[in-house]
């Protein structure tokens, strides 16, 4: 997922992007070898507009299952499911 635009102080994509250890089995479809979604979670802070958040990710070609958004008094978590960009992943660093 690519995000470009402002920046909006009442959501945040997870910190954990890019740390995560994610088994090959889990990443790749074993039948056809591609790559399966990956799930982000987007942290909407106490105050943000869900329906507004749910429009802009809309309008870039994102729409959450409604069991992907779960809230309670204090915070709101969007699942965002993409494809991987192809070239997408961990980049190999060329022999010195």
């Amino acid at each position: 997922m690519t995000y470009v635009g402002d920046y909006q102080p009442a959501y945040k994509i997870s910190p954990r992007i890019g740390l995560e250890v994610i088994p090959v089995d889990e990443a790749i479809d074993p039948v056809t070898g591609d790559a399966k979604p990956w799930v982000f979670e987007v942290n909407l802070h106490k105050g943000a507009y869900v329906t507004e958040v749910l429009s802009d990710l809309a309008r870039i070609g994102i729409v959450p299952a409604e069991d992907d958004i779960v809230a309670n008094d204090a915070l709101t978590t969007v699942l965002v499911r993409m494809a991987p960009r192809r070239g997408a992943g961990p980049r190999r660093r060329s022999p010195a």
